[in-house]
């Protein structure tokens, strides 16, 4: 049975069941019982045409009746179900906004370091090599050139890749570390909005960083504690919070049409195995 089919039929016990208490208090005050009869013959016909009118409706089964009187009848829901969507919605757009900027944000990092540590280690091995041809040079002065190949020589070069090997370990461990320390950020972002910031350039976040391989820097200084709460203070404080434009109920998606200023969306509410409210979010048009 259809929704309004059992709303009429609970209509019309109601009328029958008030037809049958006022037969009785008319009974027991009219002796006579002629102005009794007459009620209930008003009663007993307005019944019948709700009965009827009920089952009209459901063997026509006209979709569009049923749903216009469902919709007025439902309006207090439709009421709840808007300021719902207005009051949760809206901040989940935006905590999911804040998160793609902070996974941007990492790859744009990672992409940085990666960049600049590689061009660091070129200058850094290029700068080993003058100096090894420099104090080749200076021992030739004195003929020891032949014992610096043998020895001096191959101690640098280690001594090079050695420095060099640290330092591609630490560019994995700080994109670790930045992941970990930015999660946490986010974890918490709201007791960031509205703090001040500060802007660096790309340089800054690779020598805050990283550094070179000749002065790496330090996870645990407090340069780079301060680089991850500006990071994070700017990508929350710079992420625009969605404000709803117009948000309308779809009778025949059976959905809310939703637009905010810049995207159009289709929001179907439901209840979770305990009875909570939950809802799923989906394009503005084409099935979900």
């Amino acid at each position: 049975m259809t929704t309004i089919y059992l709303w009429l039929l609970w209509c019309g016990g109601g009328v029958l069941l008030l037809t049958f208490i006022l037969d009785m208090i008319l009974t027991a005050t009219i002796p006579d019982k002629k102005a009794g009869d007459i009620v209930c013959y008003v009663l007993y016909s307005l019944a019948s045409v709700a009965l009827f009118g009920a089952g009209a409706i459901h063997v026509v089964a006209r979709e569009e009746i049923r749903e216009y009187w469902g919709d007025k009848f439902f309006s207090i829901n439709r009421r709840a179900q808007s300021e719902w969507i207005r009051e949760n919605v809206p901040d989940d757009l935006w905590d999911d906004a804040v998160l793609a900027a902070f996974n941007r944000e990492y790859k744009r990092i990672d992409s940085i370091l990666v960049l600049y540590g590689n061009k660091a280690i070129e200058t850094y091995i290029a700068k080993c090599n003058r100096d090894m041809q420099q104090t080749r040079n200076a021992l030739s002065l004195f003929g020891w050139e032949g014992l610096y190949d043998m020895l001096g020589n191959d101690s640098d070069i280690k001594a090079a890749e050695s420095t060099s090997d640290r330092y591609v370990e630490l560019k994995e461990k700080v994109c670790d570390q930045l992941g970990d320390d930015l999660q946490e950020m986010y974890d918490k972002k709201d007791s960031l909005i509205g703090l001040p910031y500060d802007v660096y350039s790309e340089r800054k976040l690779f020598l805050t960083l990283l550094g070179t391989p000749d002065k790496m820097a330090s996870l645990s200084g407090e340069q780079y504690h301060k680089l991850v709460h500006d990071t994070a203070c700017r990508l929350v404080n710079t992420t625009p919070r969605p404000e709803i434009v117009s948000l309308e109920y779809d009778r025949k998606r059976k959905c809310w049409m939703m637009m905010t200023g810049e995207k159009y969306y289709a929001v179907r509410l439901e209840k979770d195995q305990y009875g909570l409210i939950d809802y799923h979010i989906g394009p503005s048009t084409g099935a979900w």
